[in-house]
């Protein structure tokens, strides 16, 4: 005679959801790392939008979008820095 195991099955569980989890946690040192993350992202999409608005309206060249994203990224640093007071290794 053969046994059935009973299966059991774990809920998944959402990416949001762990997130969420740990946030509630109330860690802070991964509540800043989140936040910070975050932001990069935001910036990150911010020169993504920009880059295609400089394309379509001025006509630049991929090393002029360069050097603008340099000039922002560093402002970025700079902000970073400055509340953080930690010098970026970038």
């Amino acid at each position: 005679m053969v046994s059935k195991r009973s299966v059991s099955r774990k809920k998944v569980i959402t990416f949001s959801e762990k997130l969420e989890a740990k946030k509630k946690e109330g860690n802070s040192e991964f509540i800043q790392a989140f936040n910070e993350n975050k932001k990069a992202l935001e910036l990150h999409i911010q020169l993504q939008e920009q880059m295609k608005t400089w394309r379509e309206q001025a006509g630049l060249t991929s090393a002029e979008i360069a050097a603008k994203i340099g000039v922002i990224r560093q402002q970025y640093l700079n902000l970073k820095e400055m509340r953080t007071g930690q010098v970026s290794k970038e």
